[in-house]
């Protein structure tokens, strides 16, 4: 007499895409943690991160031609550039070498099919760039104070969104840059496009009273130049048609710089979820 086998009930516990897990700030945390001390442990990418910024600030401080111009306008020149070769070379290039290096070690892989969101996983990878970004911006305005003299910031926050929005922004374009690059020398390559759009932003490389008028327009629209546009309001009221302005008249200023940066986040959030690659390239 034969018996029916009953088949054995299933053990397996379904699990959720990465697009459904939710944000966890102590995963996230810890994920952050260990991107900390790789980071510490890698000379050449910390330089590339923590030390080239402060040092093209500096060089360009030195040779950029002496106008006249007062302790707010010197302090925003030495800020804006430090800032911005921090955002270049300390978040942008230093993350798509990051990510380039995870994903073809098979990390992005494995942290992906575990337990970590897709916002965990990125945002840990960003953020120890991310925080020596903003400690350079801190050790700009200490520079500034102790080379340039006292100086009185018209618009703190304004100073504070182009720092944290820039640096949302430009990670954003180094995970898309990260899926062009198939190796982490060729990194060196992919990059140099996009470094050179972010340094033609008016009043970062080149001071705006030397371009064109008619390049000025366009420019202003790339994603840089909201940056450098809000710091130099907030720091020294200058509007970008010279213009001296009070707090009230900083924040109407701020509208399209502000608008700007919002959509080059936008599009960095749905270019990312478009094209960033999880695996190595074939």
């Amino acid at each position: 007499m034969s018996t029916a086998t009953q088949p054995a009930p299933s053990t397996s516990v379904p699990t959720s895409s990465p697009s459904d897990r939710k944000l966890s700030p102590r995963r996230t945390w810890s994920l952050a943690a260990a991107e900390i001390r790789l980071l510490l442990r890698n000379k050449a990418l910390l330089f590339y991160s923590a030390g080239l910024p402060i040092l093209g600030g500096l060089f360009m401080l030195r040779i950029l031609p002496d106008t006249g111009e007062g302790a707010s306008e010197q302090a925003t020149r030495l800020v804006v550039t430090i800032t911005g070769f921090a955002l270049l070379f300390g978040v942008y290039y230093s993350l798509v070498s990051t990510f380039v290096a995870r994903r073809q070690d098979l990390v992005l892989k494995r942290l992906r099919s575990g337990e970590s969101s897709v916002v965990d996983v990125l945002t840990a990878i960003s953020m120890p760039s991310l925080l020596v970004m903003l400690v350079q911006t801190v050790v700009a305005s200490v520079l500034a104070v102790v080379l340039v003299g006292a100086f009185t910031p018209v618009n703190v926050a304004l100073v504070v969104i182009a720092v944290l929005g820039g640096g949302v922004v430009v990670a954003l374009l180094a995970a898309i840059s990260s899926a062009f690059s198939s190796t982490v020398e060729s990194v060196q390559v992919t990059t140099l496009p996009l470094i050179l759009v972010l340094m033609a932003a008016p009043g970062f490389a080149v001071p705006a009273s030397v371009m064109p008028d008619t390049f000025l327009d366009i420019a202003r629209f790339l994603p840089m130049s909201p940056v450098v546009e809000l710091i130099e309001l907030g720091i020294s009221g200058v509007g970008r048609s010279g213009e001296v302005l009070d707090l009230a008249g900083t924040f109407s200023a701020a509208a399209l710089p502000l608008a700007v940066l919002v959509a080059w986040g936008v599009v960095g959030v749905t270019a990312t979820i478009r094209y960033f690659r999880w695996e190595p390239r074939r």
